[in-house]
């Protein structure tokens, strides 16, 4: 058999439905049907077992990402083959794939875990879609195998470093909070060494791919575990994912993955100039901190709440998104044009300015982003949904106070003295392009002639009569009236 490809998402989504999921539905034994029982009655019974090898590898483990992605494109040579041989990370490796080799070797080990046969990622991919392209699999092996070495730090320069450099999270942005004595600090350093707190890193020469922060019990070194990794995604932007490398490599090293951080686990205390303390978003089930005099402790029932991204905790229920001041609920302002930010009276009066925004909407807009036109303030990434256009000389008004010049390919003000109404095309232009007839007052574009009687010029339908009784001689000598047009004269004799 071949492999081929999808038309498209609609026909691949219709193959996982209508045949890859009753065929595991099936292999789990979720599968019932109405039947009338000894007494009578009518229920839903289970109408087959499944198998039980391949209940316990479902129940265990995910579908390979890779093999999803790639039933996403294409349906397999053998499509029954790989959903019985259940294909998922290797437990050893997260480079590489296991799968049940056949039905013979899972019922062998019986109730024991199943052996799995490891192969790699591209080798599984190309045994089972043949006809795929070798570029495309290979650039789905990429997508779900990782780089780099890995190693544990626990010098605090680097933790901080890491973070700032390495996967996006909301603690990676280049946090400078002012502590007391005015010394400037990120947020991890709560987490100092010396509280048992260090680093896992995986770095492919400088570029940092992965991290995740670990503790161990200063008195039981035993003990010891992470709640979240984070890594690096192509896509710089996105939320970072688990990074199945290190918390594969910390498993396999005594580590242990928990929900939230054990109760009691201590964190340094820094007071911040504008009052609270430094405190980062923590990761984990438990995201409350208590004061314990000499530092902070996480607990469910501390009375602090450790989940801002700001960067501190204090006595106030806000903290300003901008400085870090804190402010109780009826103080403070929402900005942006979806009012998520959320900054104090201070900040609000010092960087934000009420002004016309999206759809004509108004909001808290950082003032370097507003303009003043006419008496109001508006938004300058979303002038046209205003009605505001800029105009030739730089300056902005409302399009009803503004005339467009297609000569120009500009906008000028309705009140600027050097517009004028061309009659002739019935549209505004510059006086530069036109002349004024001395007589009716009105404005004509260059191209169209007209009459110059001492000196001024009229448009022929309002050109003065000149006197038909007036001496012939003196006309011939002295000629009074001069007739232009096109601006070239001819004397009349």
């Amino acid at each position: 058999m071949k492999s081929y490809k999808f038309s498209g998402i609609r026909e691949a989504q219709y193959f996982w439905r209508d045949w890859i999921e009753p065929t595991i539905r099936i292999l789990t034994g979720d599968t019932y049907k109405h039947h009338q029982l000894p007494d009578g009655r009518w229920d839903y019974v289970q109408s087959y077992a499944g198998r039980e090898w391949f209940i316990q590898q479902h129940r265990r483990h995910n579908l390979h990402p890779a093999v999803v992605k790639m039933f996403d494109l294409y349906k397999p040579a053998d499509w029954q083959r790989v959903i019985l041989e259940w294909p998922h990370k290797s437990l050893t490796d997260p480079n590489r794939l296991a799968y049940t080799r056949d039905e013979r070797s899972a019922m062998h080990n019986g109730d024991s875990d199943i052996k799995a046969v490891v192969t790699t990622i591209g080798k599984y991919l190309t045994r089972h879609w043949p006809d795929v392209p070798s570029d495309l699999i290979r650039d789905i092996v990429a997508q779900f195998t990782y780089g780099g070495s890995i190693t544990i730090t626990n010098d605090m320069a680097r933790m901080i470093s890491v973070v700032r450099g390495g996967p996006r999270s909301c603690m990676s942005s280049s946090f400078d909070i002012e502590c007391e004595r005015g010394v400037d600090r990120h947020p991890y350093a709560v987490y100092d060494p010396s509280l048992g707190w260090s680093m896992a890193v995986r770095c492919e020469g400088d570029e940092v791919l992965g991290r995740c922060l670990i503790w161990t019990d200063p008195d039981d070194e035993n003990t010891k575990g992470y709640v979240r990794s984070y890594k690096r995604e192509r896509n710089e932007h996105s939320h970072s994912g688990a990074d199945e490398a290190i918390e594969m490599h910390l498993n396999n090293n005594g580590y242990t993955k928990w929900r939230a951080w054990h109760y009691g686990t201590k964190l340094m205390k820094y007071e911040t100039r504008r009052g609270g303390y430094l405190m980062p978003y923590l990761d984990g089930g438990t995201q409350r901190v208590s004061d314990a005099g000499d530092g902070f402790e996480i607990n469910d029932s501390g009375e602090y709440d450790a989940s801002n991204t700001g960067g501190t905790i204090n006595q106030y229920e806000y903290t300003c998104e901008d400085c870090g001041a804190g402010f109780n609920d009826g103080d403070g302002y929402w900005t942006g044009i979806h009012e998520e930010h959320h900054v104090c009276d201070s900040c609000r009066d010092d960087n934000y300015t009420y002004a016309y925004s999206r759809r004509g909407n108004q909001y808290y807009i950082n003032s370097d982003d507003t303009i003043e036109v006419d008496g109001e303030y508006y938004h300058t990434d979303y002038l046209s949904d205003n009605g505001i256009v800029e105009l030739h000389d730089g300056e902005y008004t409302h399009q009803d106070n503004a005339i467009y010049i297609e000569s120009e390919d500009a906008y000028y003000h309705v009140d600027d003295d050097d517009v004028c109404y061309d009659e002739e095309e019935g549209q505004h232009d510059l006086k530069s392009n036109c002349w004024k007839c001395t007589e009716s007052g009105n404005w004509y574009n260059d191209g169209v002639d007209y009459v110059e009687v001492d000196g001024d010029k009229y448009h022929p339908d309002h050109a003065p009569e000149t006197d038909d009784e007036e001496d012939e001689t003196a006309v011939e000598a002295e000629p009074t009236l001069v007739l232009t047009t096109n601006a070239f004269a001819t004397p009349t004799n």
